[in-house]
């Protein structure tokens, strides 16, 4: 599992033949974040979810719910978490395409 801090930005490649790419990040409860996965081509979609507790609810975001960004690809949400510590970013392949993308998690004030 790969690592993320807030403010970076890390650049990805997920295969048609992966299942997954994952990402741990550090987040503080009652702080609000705004997380984006960009790319020019393929469906932009993530989940976000806590790795010390077994998820109640799991954070989904998906391009196709606003067609944001240049090519309508990107996934951009803003995500509060219920407790401070590390969480997963999950990109899952979407199974027929190899997908560039840029994961950016952000601080939002």
């Amino acid at each position: 599992m790969r690592e993320i801090t807030i403010g970076e930005t890390k650049s990805g490649e997920i295969d048609a033949f992966e299942l997954q790419n994952q990402y741990l990040v550090d987040l503080e409860k009652g702080k609000k974040y705004e997380v984006s996965m960009r790319s020019k081509v393929g469906d932009s979609y993530f989940l976000i979810f806590p790795t010390t507790k077994l998820p109640t609810k799991i954070f989904e975001s998906d391009d196709a719910e606003d067609d944001a960004g240049i090519f309508g690809f990107d996934a951009i949400d803003e995500f509060k978490p219920e407790e401070s510590g590390k969480y997963a970013i999950l990109i899952p392949s979407d199974g027929y395409a190899s997908i560039e993308y840029k994961l950016f998690v952000k601080e939002v004030k």
